[in-house]
């Protein structure tokens, strides 16, 4: 049983979203852990995504907070590290304007992270998805299959070149939020920057295999869900050995490192840093001994497919 005092800031960034947002507006509503505040921030929607957000605060007063700011476009990254700067509660969720939770979501997420608190360490649970297309038809039972993930297999060494974590099926605790803070313009997006926050301090991440969110793809999402398999790598195969693009991709997830290993929050190890530096600097290094370092630090993606990739263009 969950006591009721425990508080969850729901954050959601908005933009255009009028074609689905009611539905999963309407999901949070259905939360059979009540105990839940929306805070909401618009990235300048030129449809009804405001009439619909302005209706649903009328219908929930007390438990909706929109963030009004001239920031002007942030971007999908920018509006949640934005929101996290803003959440205070105990613990917190990412909420995308196209989803469906199921009812028990923010129920089962926060039984996982009572069991596993302790003191003060960052957390974050995160669970599977069911893949919906636009008319909530099932596309795949499973995102972590549909994807061919191990999230609980995941080392927090593969974060370097691979986010096993959704945003919108994560839960975290406030001193994660904190030790995450502020999220720097070199993060790759807000849940793979939380995640690597989490394993790179000792924290704990925790993976719950119910799918609890219904994954919309509708041709307009921010990232999407690929099924990834040897069709898919034999269609792609042009741009799997492009190594120019492929080291612009790369380079990204070096600066996400080197950003990591300056970060203030104190619970990262030195040892810790010296491996995100070295990983940063890796440009540096020949081929051979760029292999060897991935090898050796299991800095590695899921599965023989990905790997061949990654080392075939590293």
């Amino acid at each position: 049983m969950i006591p009721e005092r425990v508080g969850v800031d729901i954050l959601m960034a908005t933009y255009n979203g009028e074609r689905f947002l009611e539905a999963q507006l309407a999901s949070l509503e259905s939360q059979t852990h009540e105990q839940w505040r929306l805070i909401v921030r618009d990235d300048g929607s030129t449809d009804a995504t405001n009439e619909i957000l302005g209706a649903f605060a009328a219908r929930n007063p007390a438990r909706v907070v929109r963030i009004r700011d001239e920031r002007g476009r942030l971007g999908a990254g920018g509006s949640f590290a934005t929101l996290l700067g803003v959440s205070t509660a105990e613990y917190g969720c990412f909420c995308d304007q196209d989803d469906v939770w199921r009812p028990d979501k923010i129920e089962m997420l926060l039984q996982v992270a009572l069991a596993h608190a302790g003191a003060g360490r960052p957390l974050l649970v995160h669970s599977d998805l069911e893949v919906v297309d636009k008319d909530m038809r099932t596309m795949a039972a499973s995102f972590w299959r549909h994807q061919f993930i191990r999230p609980e297999r995941c080392l927090w060494s593969q974060l370097l070149v691979q986010n096993v974590v959704t945003g919108c099926a994560c839960l975290f605790n406030a001193s994660l939020r904190r030790g995450a803070l502020p999220v720097p313009s070199d993060a790759i997006m807000h849940d793979w920057w939380l995640a690597l926050v989490a394993a790179s301090s000792g924290g704990t991440i925790c993976c719950v295999p119910d799918p609890l969110v219904r994954y919309r793809q509708h041709g307009a999402n921010d990232t999407g869900a690929k099924k990834w398999d040897l069709a898919y790598m034999l269609r792609h195969a042009p741009e799997f050995f492009r190594r120019d693009a492929f080291r612009i991709k790369f380079r990204a997830y070096q600066r996400q490192a080197a950003v990591l290993a300056r970060h203030p929050y104190e619970e990262i190890p030195g040892s810790v840093r010296d491996l995100l530096l070295a990983f940063s600097d890796l440009s540096r290094l020949s081929y051979a001994d760029r292999v060897r370092f991935l090898w050796r630090h299991r800095v590695l993606k899921t599965g023989v497919l990905r790997n061949v990739a990654l080392l075939a263009r590293i």
